[in-house]
């Protein structure tokens, strides 16, 4: 707690970083509260819970074993239970991504090069339109992004090709510099 201002009977008490007291005369008069320093706890939706018997205190005493509290413990069943949905551009890049390390593990060529020729159909079905049922700007991110993946392979085919002419190319001699 700390004093602030003193005028007049007047006094401004801040609390705690999201907490404002005014008290004028030894009466509180408002409790001002700072959006943006709120704890989290204190934004955070609440959602009161019914629990069989039981339940409570086997959720105690596994929290208590792993350090949480029983929130946390509840939070974090329910996030693995309903996670935060992904947007379809971001988890197809992530597959672009995929489709590059996969098409470099050896041994199993034939089933990996099936497997990512039909998940690169599927996203360029989806870029081309003839996958339905996705809005047209989440589409554009998705043709962008597929489009950015193949100039990615095309460079790496060119520096591959690079590589190889640099290594089996005869290096020209100049004649200036034999005995």
């Amino acid at each position: 707690m700390q004093l602030a201002s003193t005028f007049n009977g007047y006094h401004q008490l801040t609390m705690i970083s999201s907490r404002t007291l005014d008290i004028f005369d030894g009466k509180l008069h408002s409790l001002q509260m700072n959006e943006k320093n709120k704890y989290p706890s204190e934004i955070a939706d609440r959602f009161q819970l019914r629990l069989p018997p039981g339940l409570r205190d086997r959720i105690k005493v596994f929290a208590e074993a792993h350090g949480r509290s029983m929130n946390t413990e509840i939070v974090r069943v329910l996030e693995k239970e309903f996670p935060e949905p992904m947007p379809l551009d971001v988890r197809l890049n992530e597959l672009l991504g995929l489709f590059t390390a996969l098409r470099k593990v050896r041994g199993h060529e034939d089933a990996i090069n099936e497997l990512t020729d039909g998940l690169l159909e599927a996203v360029e079905g989806i870029a081309s339109g003839r996958v339905p049922d996705i809005d047209e700007v989440t589409r554009q991110r998705i043709r962008e992004s597929l489009d950015e993946w193949h100039l990615a392979r095309i460079e790496e085919a060119q520096f591959s090709i690079d590589q190889i002419d640099e290594k089996y190319t005869p290096k020209t001699i100049n004649p200036d510099l034999t005995d």
